[in-house]
């Protein structure tokens, strides 16, 4: 009977039940928040292409070399699928938009003329998550003063 009671009452091991219970909860939160890491990364560089064509655009004043660019930051981010559309854009000190160019601004006014830049493109999370579809999309703009 002394013995039952002994081996009832050890302490051995509880700790390692302990972390057997409680591994599996820390190392999904851990999954978790590298994931959110990882979308947070996709979404910066989406945001940081979107910034850099609108730069380059508004330099050159010119939007042909656009697709070299795109493939060249799309190399350097490690992001793939990205569609893009660049608009040139014109308004007066109304803050209107209208077509390129405007005929009159109106006395002592004159034309502003805009580069606007969208990018957009998808994160597939890296575990399937209740509530979340297979891809995020991520969707970015920029506009920049050309003149």
């Amino acid at each position: 009977m002394k013995k039952l009671y002994l081996y009832l009452h050890r302490e051995n091991g509880i700790a390692a039940t302990e972390f057997a219970f409680v591994a599996p909860i820390f190392i999904l939160l851990f999954i978790g928040l590298v994931d959110f890491g990882l979308y947070l990364n996709s979404k910066m560089n989406i945001q940081n292409i979107s910034g850099s064509i609108a730069d380059y655009v508004a330099a050159s004043k010119d939007d042909t070399e656009v697709p070299a660019l795109v493939n060249t930051l799309m190399a350097d981010t490690g992001e793939t699928g990205l569609s893009y559309t660049t608009t040139f854009e014109c308004e007066c000190s109304d803050g209107v938009i209208r077509e390129c160019p405007i005929s009159s601004c109106g006395d002592g006014d004159f034309e502003r003329r805009f580069v606007s830049v969208s990018v957009s493109g998808s994160y597939s999370p890296l575990l399937p998550y209740p509530g979340v579809s297979d891809h995020v999309a991520i969707s970015k703009a920029s506009r920049m003063r050309v003149d």
